[in-house]
């Protein structure tokens, strides 16, 4: 019902925006025939499509540019994985024993498991996840000047140690509307570094650090 109602009111204000923006556009054609240049016209009604709805096209445009430029820069210095133990030195560290022992859990931290916070590199992460019987996930998922971040770390309890890190930048419109901010489906398009976008290696590469039978 929600859903309804909020189509129905989208529909109606784009219905009337448009209305608006086609009498501005005939007043302004009007006011541009008693222009002394031969294109007067048209330029009216071009000033009249910009002062109803050209604005607003315009500044998406910028900001889209703006975004775009956030994001790259942000991919390009922060984003990424980075190894801090390759998988071969970790299995050499913990021991064959214990690698033959460590198997995957993927399971969610709760606020009952009495789990700290980790501070790591000057920022502090929330528990996330157990991954497997050594290594818990923690994470912190904020926004950059319009930039979704998602920075998560794999790291090893026994040894106190971060395993390794992967940070993602991304923007994209939200999956539901409820404001008119969120039409804004181009920023889909913007290119950034997002962990949809990541390769199967990127995304499970947690799968490296845990003995999962194979040799």
């Amino acid at each position: 019902m929600l859903m309804i109602a909020t189509l129905f009111f989208l529909g109606f204000f784009f219905g009337l925006w448009f209305l608006i923006t086609f009498l501005c556009m005939k007043v302004g054609g009007k006011l541009g025939q008693r222009l002394s240049f031969a294109w007067g016209k048209g330029f009216g009604s071009f000033m009249g499509f910009m002062l109803s709805m050209g604005g607003f096209i315009v500044y998406w445009i910028a900001e889209y540019w703006i975004l775009q430029v956030r994001v790259t820069h942000l991919c390009e210095t922060r984003g990424g994985t980075k190894i801090y133990l390759t998988p071969e030195e970790y299995r050499k560290k913990i021991g064959e024993e214990e690698w033959k022992n460590l198997h995957e859990i993927d399971k969610s931290i709760i606020k009952e498991d009495g789990i700290n916070n980790l501070l790591f590199q000057g920022r502090e992460y929330a528990p996330r996840g157990y991954e497997n019987n050594r290594i818990r996930s923690f994470e912190i998922i904020g926004e950059t000047h319009g930039i979704d971040e998602t920075d998560i770390v794999y790291y090893d309890y026994k040894m106190h140690q971060v395993v390794f890190q992967t940070t993602t930048f991304g923007a994209s419109s939200p999956s539901k509307l409820s404001s008119l901010e969120d039409l804004k489906f181009w920023l889909n398009n913007i290119k950034d570094c997002s962990s949809r976008d990541l390769p199967y290696e990127e995304r499970f590469r947690i799968y490296q650090y845990t003995n999962l039978g194979k040799e």
